[in-house]
């Protein structure tokens, strides 16, 4: 079964829970807080692949760490639940799956916005609100600066982009002005 497959079944699960309890937004930012351990770390990562450490090992070392950043029970539960299963290794990809479902499902998106410069919270503001008027959804922005759009705004929502960049405008005018040549 491939990874992804496995990924979303659990981050499924892990959704079902969340909805059940009403804490989908808690549950989210503790899986995060999980993953940003395994993102940060070698050796934990290696901890919960090699096979020359057995599950209780692995669950000693990861309920103390999850003591450090705080989960509830329902996580660190989770969390064990990978670990007996062999799909801890999997929990970056179970995440980003999680995060994706509990946006969908509270009817929010996700924009990627590039800048010229980093957008002042006014600007921030503004921008979602007009992508939300675009979408019919909650926007959150993820941005992104890249002064080689000059100015102006790129923004990416639900595979559609919107180019409001003075780069793409100055590339059209020269191929209109090439054509007319």
């Amino acid at each position: 079964m491939r990874q992804d497959t496995i990924a979303e079944r659990y981050a499924r699960a892990f959704l079902d829970i969340g909805i059940d309890r009403g804490s989908l937004e808690s549950l989210g930012a503790e899986l995060g807080r999980v993953n940003a351990l395994f993102q940060e770390s070698e050796e934990l990562r290696t901890l919960v692949s090699h096979p020359s450490f057995d599950v209780d090992t692995r669950k000693r070392v990861l309920d103390e760490l999850m003591g450090r950043v705080v989960v509830s029970p329902t996580c660190r539960n989770f969390i064990f639940l990978l670990t007996d299963q062999g799909r801890v290794a999997l929990i970056d990809n179970i995440t980003r799956v999680f995060n994706d479902l509990v946006d969908r499902h509270l009817g929010r998106v996700r924009a990627k916005v590039t800048v010229a410069q980093p957008l002042s919270e006014l600007n921030k503001g503004r921008v979602e609100r007009a992508l939300s008027k675009v979408t019919g959804k909650e926007v959150i922005i993820e941005s992104e600066v890249d002064t080689s759009i000059i100015a102006g705004v790129i923004s990416e929502v639900d595979g559609q982009v919107f180019d409001g960049s003075v780069r793409a405008r100055l590339n059209t005018l020269g191929s209109r002005l090439r054509a007319r040549l």
